[in-house]
């Protein structure tokens, strides 16, 4: 029952503790997809330090033609 703020503020408080207990918990299972976007943007393949790579393209699904496609 949240009739009353009281018991809002106990999730309000535990806030902070949450955050830090799932970063501790999935911080290492993000941080390979994470390092995978730190690379740098460039206008074509050709100006890439690995333009020749297939392995290094970042894909995504293009709804309208239903496949993937290079970023």
């Amino acid at each position: 029952d949240h009739t009353d703020l009281q018991h809002v503020m106990v999730y309000y408080n535990a806030r902070s503790d949450i955050v830090t207990k799932l970063d501790k918990t999935i911080a290492m299972q993000l941080a390979p997809w994470a390092q995978s976007f730190m690379g740098s943007v460039v206008q074509n393949e050709s100006a890439a330090n690995r333009g020749d790579d297939p392995a290094s393209r970042i894909r995504h699904l293009d709804r309208r033609q239903g496949k993937l496609e290079n970023i």
